[in-house]
């Protein structure tokens, strides 16, 4: 007998997420990022994500504005300057790793990485490499600017949290030494909706008095906070080293933002934000 291809399941499902997305006929994009990345049911997320719509919980009185990107700044746009905008990248695994690789490949950033054990360790030795369809990227050990803990840092203009939904609980403590308020933004790009519980957390951890509000939309601590939904094929292939196999489009919508921007022009800031990191 013909032996067929073998087709990876986490490459079928994908493709079938972009499909759908491009003939746009979900109700939500909630609804993909909770149900495809098995946090919940799909009756239990359409449930959830029509209520959310039906409460208009969210900022200027109204559902998330979700914006789109499909690409990269190219490297023509980079500038040599050192008041390039700084992102972290808290959680580089296989999606941080590959975002956060593009975003230094543009040279348009000062991107700094966190990692962990082996993975800390075997990087600054020997860089970090991503091999991808869309062209590799390697990060010799001399320039990439890795981090174990935050402190280390300080504020930065973007953070990038990629990791699992079982580490909500942990993101405070980590991105708090990141932020500044009405400078640093929030880009959770999590399996799960898990935004509405990441801003609670966050107003919890500073403190927050405005945190009593579920319904403000606002946050203190920070610029703003975005949920990500990456519809991407990427894998961990050891320390160091991530393989991205398949699309990479990236959305984002805007969950909540510093009291400060209340008005319309400032809400289109945050939009063009997002817009400049990924367009």
């Amino acid at each position: 007998m013909e032996q067929r291809p073998k087709v990876f399941p986490q490459q079928v499902l994908i493709r079938l997420v972009v499909a759908i997305q491009l003939c746009d006929l979900l109700l939500h994009p909630w609804i993909m990022v909770c149900a495809f990345q098995n946090r919940c049911s799909i009756p239990h997320c359409v449930a959830r994500c029509t209520q959310r719509l039906n409460n208009k919980r969210h900022v200027r009185g109204g559902s998330s504005k979700w914006f789109l990107s499909t690409a990269l700044k190219s490297s023509s746009d980079s500038t040599q300057s050192e008041d390039r905008p700084t992102v972290a990248i808290i959680g580089t695994g296989a999606v941080g790793g590959y975002y956060g690789a593009r975003l230094w490949e543009s040279g348009a950033y000062n991107v700094k990485f966190q990692l962990r054990g082996e993975n800390y360790e075997v990087s600054k030795k020997e860089g970090f490499t991503v091999t991808s369809i869309d062209g590799d990227i390697n990060i010799p050990p001399e320039e990439l600017d890795a981090f174990i803990d935050s402190k280390e840092v300080g504020p930065v203009d973007w953070v990038i949290v990629a990791l699992k939904s079982s580490s909500l609980e942990a993101i405070p403590a980590l991105v708090y030494p990141l932020l500044e308020p009405k400078r640093t933004r929030i880009l959770a790009i999590m399996n799960g909706m898990i935004e509405d519980d990441l801003i609670h957390l966050l107003r919890e951890f500073a403190g927050d008095e405005e945190g009593t509000n579920e319904m403000s939309g606002q946050i203190n601590c920070c610029a703003a906070v975005y949920a990500g939904m990456a519809l991407i094929c990427a894998n961990r292939l050891g320390p160091g080293k991530v393989d991205h196999s398949f699309a990479g489009l990236l959305k984002g919508g805007l969950a909540a933002s510093h009291p400060s921007f209340s008005s319309d022009e400032e809400m289109d800031k945050h939009q063009q934000a997002f817009y400049d990191l990924w367009a």
